[in-house]
């Protein structure tokens, strides 16, 4: 039932937030997966980076700043679907960098998946599977994480049109 709540929520806003983007800025929904495994949960700051095909990019230093969830959420704790939303200039996402600062106790995250949502002058809808720690204590033993989806985007759109 929560989820549902936050789903219906976050559906009202994202619709909502159309409205208020100009025609040269996107509005952009971002779902973070955390882990449901033991301490997958972080109170470090987590950055994103989005970034397209030709270089272009926006950048996220504190993901909590673009928050949707009510007031006194605790983000990126384990199991948690968080919800992020802002209007930024609009770029064809297909690549995302996600980067921990490590601050906090136990600042190991478990990142499962990202999904990003675009509305405004470019529609878009893409997922990132992560599955990794973003630790210095566990494996990969980094605190970044990247997933680049830009080359097999232009390879299927090349094969399609073959």
């Amino acid at each position: 039932m929560a989820l549902r709540v936050i789903a219906l929520s976050a559906s009202l806003v994202f619709l909502l937030s159309l409205t208020l983007v100009t025609s040269d800025e996107c509005y952009y929904l971002v779902s973070v997966q955390t882990g449901d495994r033991a301490d997958a949960g972080t109170d470090a700051t987590i950055s994103l980076k989005l970034f397209n095909s030709s270089g272009g990019s926006i950048t996220v230093p504190n993901l909590e700043d673009w928050g949707l969830m009510e007031s006194g959420h605790d983000y990126f704790e384990r199991g948690n679907l968080d919800l992020f939303g802002h209007s930024a200039p609009c770029i064809d996402v297909c690549g995302i960098t996600v980067t921990s600062d490590n601050s906090g106790n136990k600042p190991g995250w478990y990142l499962d998946s990202v999904e990003v949502i675009v509305s405004g002058s470019i529609s878009k809808k893409a997922a990132f599977p992560v599955n990794q720690w973003l630790a210095l204590d566990e494996y990969p033993y980094s605190l970044s994480a990247t997933v680049d989806l830009c080359s097999f985007i232009s390879l299927k759109s090349t094969l399609s049109s073959v």
